[in-house]
């Protein structure tokens, strides 16, 4: 700059010497452009990551600014800010950061609502800096907001605020009746009851407290007797509630379990003694069919056991599947097969049909087959 600054006062003294000049005007232009081409801004942040620690749900937004310098020779300007994802909204210094050691900024704000636990996010910012985009990181761990009850239960029918539609009973066992309780709330301004239930003659409901008062919560209590339902496997059953409300007092629910054969604590010697049942294969594949065509399949199946083997019931997944068996009871080392008809029509593509198998094996009571292929359109 100094040189170019020299030849600069050499032109004007040359007053007199044309040639003398033209030559310190063809340097002097060579420098000036030497230099514009090397003139560039250049970015710098104090730091490129920061940790905001532990943040509370309930607190909001937090913000944090990543401050920079520009160390070049030319204006820095910040084209854009984008984050690795709409939880996180960046901010920046808009106008030209000039040069040399002027200073700017790309403020970031992070939202917690509804993102519970660990995070680490990724900005990157274009800028027409020579050494390219930048990327900066924020992290840190949200703690939820503590939830009312209330809060907890989104389901609404009427002025009674649920979890589901639907009580799920669970795994059980049909030697005994099964209680099962699920939280409710009163949403409205008057206290609620259960008038009366419509439900299957295995099931029992009931309100605890009888009567919830407004904003306050109570259970559902469901009885689930096994033995009466007398089914295996699973199973829904629709029911339902009527409230003391003027308005939708009706709620149509359900109740779902998935019920296993109970069988008594037995000794080494005892079960070594009980049936035992062992399938040949459980996965068949039929490879492709055209719709319409209905596909067939046996599992072979043998009694491993000592004593006799007898199937007490084979459910499919679809009432598209048929199912039989040859025979229901099979003697200690003999062997029987469980037919399946699956019935193409209306069924496209890749297709999974699976089937629960029910026996008086204690140690593999429930056993499952399926079969697997596609179906092709007509």
């Amino acid at each position: 700059m100094i040189l170019a600054q020299y030849l600069s006062i050499l032109f004007v003294e040359l007053k007199d010497d044309f040639q003398m000049k033209k030559i310190a005007f063809f340097l002097f232009t060579i420098i000036i452009n030497a230099f514009s081409a090397v003139a560039q801004p250049s970015i710098q942040f104090d730091n490129n990551s920061h940790n905001f620690g532990e943040i509370l749900e309930e607190n909001g937004p937090v913000k944090f600014k990543f401050e920079f310098t520009n160390l070049g020779t030319a204006p820095l300007i910040v084209n854009n800010v984008k984050a690795s994802c709409g939880c996180t909204t960046p901010g920046w210094t808009k106008e030209p950061v000039l040069f040399p050691g002027k200073r700017g900024y790309i403020e970031v704000q992070y939202n917690p609502l509804n993102r519970p636990g660990s995070f680490r996010k990724s900005l990157t910012i274009y800028s027409n800096s020579g050494s390219g985009n930048s990327t900066l990181y924020i992290q840190g761990s949200v703690t939820p907001k503590p939830r009312s009850l209330a809060e907890t239960l989104p389901t609404k029918i009427g002025n009674l605020k649920m979890r589901t539609r639907t009580f799920n009973i669970g795994n059980i066992t049909n030697n005994k009746t099964v209680e099962k309780k699920f939280h409710i709330y009163n949403d409205g301004d008057k206290p609620l009851s259960l008038v009366k239930a419509d439900v299957p003659a295995f099931l029992s409901v009931s309100f605890s407290p009888e009567t919830i008062a407004p904003g306050k919560a109570g259970k559902i209590v469901v009885q689930y007797d096994p033995a009466k339902r007398n089914e295996l496997g699973y199973v829904r059953d629709d029911l339902t509630l009527y409230t003391n409300e003027a308005e939708r007092e009706v709620k149509k629910l359900s109740a779902i379990a998935t019920i296993q054969e109970y069988f008594p604590p037995m000794s080494t010697e005892e079960l070594a003694k009980a049936p035992k049942l062992k399938f040949e294969k459980t996965l068949i594949s039929f490879g492709s069919a055209q719709e319409g065509e209905p596909v067939s399949a046996e599992f072979t199946f043998t009694n491993l056991g000592k004593s006799d083997l007898d199937i007490r019931k084979v459910k499919s997944n679809c009432n598209c599947t048929k199912t039989a068996v040859e025979p229901s009871t099979v003697k200690p080392g003999e062997s029987g097969k469980v037919i399946l008809i699956f019935n193409t029509d209306g069924r496209k593509g890749v297709q999974h049909q699976q089937v629960t198998v029910f026996s008086n094996d204690p140690k593999g009571s429930m056993q499952m087959v399926a079969l697997r292929g596609t179906v092709a359109s007509k």
